[in-house]
């Protein structure tokens, strides 16, 4: 009688055969009933209208302590701004949207993979798009035009070879976004500016594009370790993710970066062979531009290592390792 080796956790066979009995499988199963039109309408439009409400009641509360503590987040001054009526629109449309699309499960389960990766790359970048709107057209680029920020030192950092040589020797006089990271960014924006792309709203776009594909390198990763009901269920969580407020600075950018490289690294882990060799150096070498982007990233890497040894996988996080180390 043949004998064969017991599968390890999470790892899974890869050829075409395995992966179209796979594929006939999950057509198989029986899907839940789609909610009726106006089921999915009324829970739309009570997630917007408690959104709203949540919102309101926090910023009430930040204007009424901001005065009496003195402490971050508080330690400013807080004020209400009526937001940009069209952006206020376009939100709880895009919000709208998303949690109907998500209540009428048929759709969240039947659509295709991939065409389900690019929604929800779209829908997160229309929601930040939006959010960031709110202060009015200004929003989508201000901050990244800032005397604070990375632009500020374009005009006098000379080339990239100049810029590293006086990071340090000169690094009280950079920018605050600067000095508090590493050069990355910097060079990124002189190479920007060697084609004539260094610019407030071409800036504003790569950020704002990368930080929307952090949203499927998140579906990708899940995908693979905990299945594919689970990460459809995680789609409407972060496409509308809060922490898109945020996205029109370069955060953004560094989270996409970082969120690919976990994502690869995981993959690895689930695979063998130059496949498996080849995602763990993509991940490594798009780990090694997050480090470059921002110091705390590193931390990151606690994910595919707790998945490598859950998988007993490690070797293709070598992988990842050496090609951040060159």
């Amino acid at each position: 009688m043949a004998t064969g080796t017991r599968p390890r956790p999470g790892v899974e066979a890869r050829d075409d055969a395995s992966t179209w009995v796979a594929g006939a499988a999950c057509d198989r199963r029986p899907t839940a009933a789609a909610l009726p039109a106006a089921t999915a309408a009324r829970s739309a439009a009570l997630a917007v209208v408690g959104l709203v409400a949540a919102v309101a009641a926090t910023g009430l509360l930040a204007v009424a302590t901001s005065s009496r503590v003195g402490a971050p987040p508080f330690a400013g001054r807080w004020r209400l701004v009526a937001p940009w009526p069209a952006a206020a629109v376009i939100a709880a449309a895009v919000a709208a949207a998303v949690i109907a699309l998500a209540t009428r499960t048929t759709y969240v389960t039947r659509v295709r993979w991939r065409w389900l990766l690019a929604g929800s790359m779209l829908g997160a970048l229309a929601w930040s798009v939006s959010l960031a709107l709110v202060d009015g057209p200004s929003g989508l680029a201000g901050s990244l035009g800032g005397r604070f920020d990375y632009l500020a030192v374009v005009a006098d950092a000379g080339s990239p070879d100049a810029f590293l040589a006086h990071f340090l020797a000169d690094h009280d006089s950079w920018p605050v976004h600067v000095q508090g990271h590493p050069p990355g960014m910097v060079l990124l924006l002189l190479s920007l500016d060697a084609v004539g792309l260094a610019r407030t709203g071409v800036v504003a776009a790569v950020v704002l594009v990368g930080g929307s594909a952090a949203v499927p390198a998140v579906l990708v990763a899940t995908r693979d370790v905990a299945g594919d009901a689970a990460a459809r269920r995680l789609v409407p969580a972060l496409v509308l993710a809060p922490a898109a407020i945020w996205w029109s600075s370069a955060d953004a950018l560094f989270a996409g970066v970082a969120a690919w490289a976990v994502a690869l690294a995981v993959l690895a882990t689930a695979r063998r062979g130059p496949a498996s060799w080849a995602m763990g150096a993509g991940g490594g070498l798009l780990g090694a531009a997050a480090l470059m982007l921002s110091y705390g990233l590193v931390l990151l890497a606690v994910v595919p290592l707790a998945i490598g040894i859950w998988r007993h996988r490690l070797a293709p996080l070598a992988a990842c390792v050496a090609v951040i180390a060159v």
